[in-house]
C-alpha cells in the first residue's frame, strides 16, 4: 500500500525544524563545554589554591572580588549545573538563532554577570554574608527571551505546533521558577537565588522586546 505524501509532510517539517534547532549553535555548544569542563576541574583547582583563595576568585560575596565576574563558571552541585545546561540547550539555542553568535555570546555574558551582581546587591542590603555561584541568571534569560521571540514569530521553526509547544513550555518554566523562588509552599530548592533568576528573566524578555521591535521598525 502506497504512503500518502501529504501525511509525511508534517513529520518531515518537524524533523527539519529539530535539525535546524539543534544545529548551528556554536556559542551554546561552547558554553556547555566550558561549564562542564570547569565543573570537572573546579575541585582540583580548589584543592590546589585552597578553599579561601578559590572562593575569593570564583564565588561572589558582598565584598568586591573577581568572583563578581567569574562566579558564573562555578555551580553548587551537579543538579545545579544540569539544570542550567538544560536551559541553554533548549532555550539558548533558540536565542542564538534569533540573535546570531556574537550578540548571543554578549547576551549570555551580560545576563550571567547581571544575575550574580543582583544577588550580591541583595546580600549587601540584607547583610547576608553568603555567596552565589552559577549561570542561572543567563539560563533564565534565555527562557524569557525565547518565550518573547517565539511569540513574535522568531526562531528556527516552520511548524506551528512546535512553536506553540515551545512558547507554552518557556512560559511554564518561567512561572514555575518564580513559584519555586518566591512561594514557600512550592519551594523545591530553598537555596535558589530568586533575585538572580528574576534579573535574568527581566533582561531576557526586555531585550527580546527591544530586538523584535527594532526589526519591525
Amino acid at each position: 500500500m502506497a504512503r500518502d505524501p501529504d501525511s509525511e509532510r508534517p513529520s518531515r517539517r518537524v524533523a527539519a525544524d529539530l535539525q535546524v534547532w539543534f544545529g548551528g549553535s556554536p556559542v551554546t555548544g561552547g558554553a556547555v563545554t566550558v561549564l562542564v569542563c570547569w565543573h570537572a576541574l573546579a575541585p582540583w583547582l580548589a584543592a590546589a589554591l585552597g578553599a579561601d583563595r578559590f572562593g575569593a576568585w570564583f564565588v561572589a560575596r558582598a565584598s568586591p572580588s573577581p568572583g563578581w565576574l567569574l562566579a558564573v563558571l562555578s555551580h553548587a552541585d551537579l543538579n545545579h549545573l544540569a539544570a542550567n545546561l538544560l536551559f541553554l540547550v533548549i532555550w539558548g539555542t533558540i536565542a542564538e538563532h534569533a540573535l546570531g553568535a556574537r550578540r548571543y555570546a554578549a547576551f549570555l555574558a551580560a545576563t550571567g554577570v547581571a544575575g550574580i551582581l543582583a544577588q550580591v546587591a541583595q546580600y549587601v542590603l540584607t547583610g547576608v554574608s553568603g555567596g552565589i555561584v552559577g549561570a542561572s541568571g543567563a539560563a533564565q534569560a534565555t527562557a524569557a527571551f525565547a518565550a518573547v521571540a517565539l511569540a513574535r514569530g522568531r526562531g528556527p521553526f516552520e511548524t506551528p505546533a512546535v512553536r506553540r509547544g515551545l512558547i507554552s513550555g518557556a512560559v511554564a518554566i518561567v512561572a514555575l521558577q518564580l513559584l519555586n523562588d518566591f512561594v514557600g509552599a512550592s519551594t523545591v530548592v530553598p537555596e535558589s537565588s530568586g533575585v538572580a533568576h528574576v534579573t535574568g528573566m527581566l533582561l531576557g524578555a526586555g531585550y527580546a522586546l527591544v530586538e523584535m521591535g527594532r526589526e519591525r521598525a
